[in-house]
């Protein structure tokens, strides 16, 4: 009797192995073909481009659009206004083209140098881009409470690079044509709340694309402390 029990509990288990097995494809199968549905719904949007200089090679600003039907929801988050989720490069001349980046980030603003004036010893030999790249607060979204970065790559918008550095806030920055160096205001998360604010301190850093690999504090340690002592000693409050 007890082999009996055994003979059928192990008939039971690769019925239901079986089972599994068989229908586990379907699942994935459904899943997959909600993805590709909600991808058909997409239409690329590619409204406006740039000429990077003189070179042949075309900028294209990426959206994205979907189209929602009647009572429908959306399966797409909305991207914020006046920001692209990638850039599309096109080199006219071999008809090649490149994303920027493979990476999620949401694109607020491209500087090539160009425009207004400036002398062609000026204009940077790099295009710059201000950029949201990490989820500083971990919520899953890009938001105004994440920090902007700054990146380059070069003047075809390849091998795209970090300027600031990782975690940073950048308030302002400028490309220094006689050094070769950026310079930038880099606000830190540096009490750690998660909140980029006035309790927040603000450092300059620079780095030379050239040669540098990462970015540096301008203004050591040393100097900082000075400047401590300095303003403690003319601005505190006296004591009534």
């Amino acid at each position: 009797m007890k082999k009996y029990h055994l003979v059928r509990a192990a008939l039971s288990l690769a019925l239901i192995t079986q089972y599994a097995c068989v229908h586990r494809p379907a699942r994935v199968a459904s899943q997959a073909t909600t993805v590709a549905g909600a991808e058909e719904r997409l239409n690329i949007q590619t409204t406006s481009f740039e000429e990077i200089g003189h070179s042949g090679i075309l900028m294209f600003h990426l959206g994205m659009g979907e189209h929602v039907r009647k009572g429908g929801s959306a399966s797409y988050k909305e991207m914020p206004y006046a920001t692209d989720w990638n850039l599309l490069f096109l080199d006219t001349r071999t008809n090649t083209h490149h994303l920027l980046g493979d990476h999620k980030m949401l694109i607020h603003g491209v500087y090539t140098g160009e425009g207004n004036g400036t002398a062609d010893s000026a204009v940077p030999p790099y295009i710059f881009y201000r950029i949201t790249a990490e989820d500083h607060d971990t919520d899953k979204l890009f938001t105004d409470k994440d920090p902007v970065s700054l990146f380059f790559t070069d003047r075809e918008g390849y091998h795209m690079r970090r300027a600031s550095p990782a975690g940073g806030h950048v308030i302002g920055w400028t490309y220094i044509a006689a050094s070769g160096k950026v310079f930038m205001t880099v606000q830190q998360d540096s009490n750690h709340d998660l909140v980029f604010d006035e309790d927040d301190e603000v450092a300059t850093y620079a780095i030379r694309p050239e040669t540098d690999s990462i970015p540096y504090e301008v203004f050591p340690a040393a100097v900082k402390d000075s400047l401590k002592t300095r303003y403690a000693r003319d601005w505190r409050r006296l004591k009534k």
